[in-house]
């Protein structure tokens, strides 16, 4: 496995960074924005230009035809004008741009590119970040699967409603669940427990069927000293999986418990901490190791 982290990752712009080398930054990883230097807004227009112009920069320096840009803005209520309200709506994005030098919508044969440089989306970085630590072991993951998560912002591509667009959306709240999982199992590993446990406790507010998610959030609380707390959260997945699926809690998460139970030493920080064996899968289908 490779160690050292690419130089090119390193040096890009980390999320709300503005400045010289950062003159304007596009938002998708929450409300959608379009950021210049200094943070200044830049106005895009109302819901659907905003939406047209996202799945634009889904797919950017990217072709995307005019009849997936109908599809991704207006589903099956697509406009009667059809393809003439479509450039209807391009050019009043190509005026709402215009301020922004580095960013251009040029025509091609059959479609529309997006002209713009990906690492200022925080999509693609996002994304390239979290490619480049699942060809890395733990520690030289870490620093990029911090930057990656710490782009987020709230839900992506908040208040912004087409079939197209919700669909992106799971696939990048997915990603964003199993980057967030092997972080905090990286940082159990390395006795981080303390700093986890309020970033557990929201996770799992979001995801409160998680096996995985639960059991690391148990194993944090009880290596901060709050082992009480850690067995109520056990009872409390416990209980709503029961309740819900009709089952039991995963092997995996009933031994733990039981562990926490009798004070198992082995349970405290070591070297390494990994996830056990038959362990539910994190976020996304993606088992952690």
């Amino acid at each position: 496995m490779i160690r050292n982290q690419p130089h090119d990752l390193s040096t890009a712009p980390a999320s709300g960074t503005t400045g010289a080398h950062v003159p304007v930054e596009f938002r998708l990883l929450g409300e959608f924005e379009v950021i210049r230097a200094r943070g200044c807004p830049v106005d895009v227009g109302h819901a659907r230009q905003r939406v047209l112009l996202a799945s634009m920069l889904a797919d950017a320096g990217r072709c995307v035809t005019a009849d997936q840009l109908l599809e991704r803005a207006w589903g099956d209520e697509r406009p009667r004008g059809g393809r003439d309200t479509l450039y209807s709506y391009l050019s009043r994005l190509r005026q709402a741009l215009r301020s922004v030098t580095e960013v251009s919508i040029g025509r091609r044969h059959g479609g529309y590119v997006l002209h713009v440089d990906p690492m200022t989306v925080d999509l693609h970085r996002f994304r390239r970040w979290i490619d480049a630590a699942g060809r890395l072991d733990d520690v030289a993951a870490r620093p990029l699967l911090e930057r990656a998560t710490a782009l987020w912002h709230g839900e992506a591509l908040t208040r912004l409603d087409t079939p197209w667009l919700n669909s992106l959306r799971e696939q990048l709240e997915l990603q964003r669940h199993a980057a967030e999982a092997r972080l905090a199992n990286i940082k159990l590993g390395a006795g981080l427990h303390g700093e986890l446990v309020t970033t557990l406790v929201e996770r799992a507010e979001r995801h409160p069927m998680d096996e995985q998610l639960a059991g690391q959030l148990m194993l944090a609380l009880y290596r901060s000293g709050r082992a009480a707390e850690a067995l109520q959260q056990y009872r409390r997945i416990r209980h709503r999986i029961r309740q819900e699926l009709g089952v039991e809690p995963s092997t995996p998460l009933a031994r733990l418990h039981q562990r926490m139970l009798t004070a198992d030493p082995t349970l405290w920080p070591s070297a390494s901490w990994n996830t056990p064996a038959g362990w539910p899968r994190g976020g996304g289908g993606t088992p952690l190791s």
